[in-house]
Parts: structure tokens; C-alpha cells; sequence
């Protein structure tokens, strides 16, 4: 069984997950591991180039690289959550 600090809670994609107080996201290794992630500027949202740009994540789900807003991550709340474990 993996466990978490009490202030972290899973994403909506498995394998990262947001503490909520430090507001920092980590995505969990299959060694067990919890490492923390580097927020980003993205200039180019729904194909459009922005000025100002948007922070964010860069993850990959599924080998698809998405970006994870800031705005997004924020509107998580402290929930628990099953991690499935394979061997």
C-alpha cells in the first residue's frame, strides 16, 4: 500500500498528483517515488498563440502530451484516492 501526505490528491489522469497546500503537482514513479514536476509557460493553447502566456504542466498520458493548466490544478480538492499497484 502506497501513502500519501494528507494534503496530496490524485488528478484526473492516473499518476500525478496535486498537494493542494504547496500547490505543486508530482507525478508518481513506478518505483513508489513522488517527484515533483516543473511549472511552465505555454504560449500556444487550442492552437492559438497567446502574449501573455499560460503556467502550467507539461504531462504525458498515455504517451500523449497534454498541458495541465494552473487554473485547473487550483480547482482540486483534498479527496482520498486508491492507487492501483501492479507487480
Amino acid at each position: 500500500m502506497v501513502t500519501f501526505p494528507p494534503n496530496m490528491t490524485a488528478t484526473k489522469y492516473s499518476g500525478y498528483f496535486w498537494d493542494v497546500f504547496e500547490q505543486q503537482l508530482y507525478s508518481l514513479k513506478p518505483s513508489g517515488e513522488l517527484r515533483k514536476m516543473l511549472c511552465r509557460w505555454n504560449y500556444f493553447m487550442d492552437g492559438k498563440y497567446s502574449s501573455n502566456g499560460v503556467q502550467g504542466y507539461q504531462i504525458s498520458v498515455n504517451s500523449v502530451s497534454k498541458f495541465y493548466t494552473l487554473n485547473e490544478l487550483r480547482k482540486l480538492k483534498l479527496k482520498d484516492s486508491i492507487v492501483p499497484y501492479k507487480r
